[in-house]
């Protein structure tokens, strides 16, 4: 179910696009910024960006395990470079969640006066 949904999305049009430069080596990812990162995935809670996130853990073919409750994977294991995919995803769908908010904030507003 959620691998032919994953290929249906485009991961690489969010990374590419925004912050990863090939000329560049990738950031080298602390414990702490590991951390943080679980958090900020777990703040989301759209669906899409954890698709995402999954297809470029089985693209990579990283180990996963697949539980009735969810994917869940170590992100200990996973190098730099996938890393700062999966943060540049975060950050996309960061964007989108406080746009959203922000448009809802402006219409509530408007709506009053």
């Amino acid at each position: 179910m959620i691998d032919s949904e994953c290929t249906e999305t485009n991961t690489s049009e969010i990374y590419d696009k925004n912050v990863i430069n090939n000329n560049e080596p990738p950031k080298v990812y602390t414990h702490t910024e590991k951390k943080l990162l679980v958090k900020r995935i777990e703040d989301i809670k759209i669906k899409k960006c954890y698709m995402k996130i999954f297809k470029i853990i089985h693209a990579d073919d990283f180990k996963y395990i697949k539980k009735e409750n969810g994917i869940f994977f170590n992100l200990t294991e996973l190098p730099d470079e996938i890393l700062n995919k999966i943060d540049n995803i975060v950050k996309y769908y960061e964007n989108k969640k406080n746009n959203i908010e922000f448009a809802n904030k402006s219409m509530t507003e408007k709506q009053k006066t």
